[in-house]
């Protein structure tokens, strides 16, 4: 791994075919998971109400295993910047400091909608939620820290395109809106991120220039763990569950 070295130099063009690129990727994957089996049982307007249920459920079992390393993950992350950028590194912070709680977030909706908080706090993670949490341990441990950037702006990007979508669709189902606390915050809280992450991405090109190819390889890293293996594990479950609760 090269040592970073910062540099005085804008590179402004760098930085806006970085960002380029990173919603062109982000809108390629966008367009795959609208041809998913997990996104189309959300949005059919023809699935049972209890499956959506137990869908919803199961994604947010996924993320409150996933969430809480990934913010552990990303400050040890920050701390590898070199120390010569501490503008960027206290926005990095703030923006963890912001996403601390939303596993519990998550976890809370899990509940709302028929989870055992204590079964859910005990359980292990599955295999797709452990390699989420591994990812970013493996930028923290593996990775120029400045990979991490490509990663979380595409998460935060793309998180407010995926709620708003789901919202709707539940919404014109009849699901209760008090387990929605986590989409209905994050469609509005994480366009605000993605502002913030935009910005992250431009200063740290311009302190770093030539980074953008590392930038660009944690999206692509990100991209190969997320969202896909995570939502078709909830599907599973959820079909398992309701089968279960069928047969009962």
């Amino acid at each position: 791994m090269k040592t970073l070295t910062a540099r005085k130099n804008t590179v402004s063009a760098e930085a806006a075919t970085v960002l380029a690129r990173l919603d062109e990727r982000m809108f390629e994957v966008m367009s795959d998971i609208e041809q998913s089996a997990m996104w189309r049982v959300l949005t059919d307007p023809q699935t049972d109400p209890a499956m959506l249920r137990a869908l919803m459920r199961e994604i947010y079992l996924e993320i409150w295993t996933y969430q809480p390393h990934i913010t552990e993950a990303m400050m040890s992350i920050i701390a590898r910047i070199p120390k010569t950028q501490p503008k960027l590194i206290r926005m990095m912070l703030l923006h963890t400091v912001d996403e601390a709680d939303h596993g519990e977030m998550a976890l809370r909706d899990h509940v709302r909608l028929g989870g055992d908080e204590q079964a859910a706090r005990a359980a292990l993670p599955s295999p797709a939620a452990f390699a989420v949490a591994a990812f970013w341990w493996g930028m923290c441990r593996m990775s120029n820290p400045l990979a991490y950037l490509g990663a979380v702006y595409t998460l935060e990007a793309m998180t407010p395109l995926v709620c708003a979508r789901v919202i709707e669709a539940l919404r014109g189902r009849g699901f209760p809106d008090e387990a929605l606390e986590f989409i209905a915050f994050h469609a509005e809280e994480d366009i605000k991120h993605a502002h913030l992450v935009r910005h992250m991405v431009k200063e740290a090109i311009e302190a770093f220039p030539g980074c953008g190819p590392t930038i660009l390889h944690g999206m692509e890293c990100w991209f190969s763990v997320y969202p896909g293996p995570l939502w078709d594990t909830a599907l599973v479950r959820a079909q398992a569950s309701l089968r279960q609760s069928n047969a009962a």
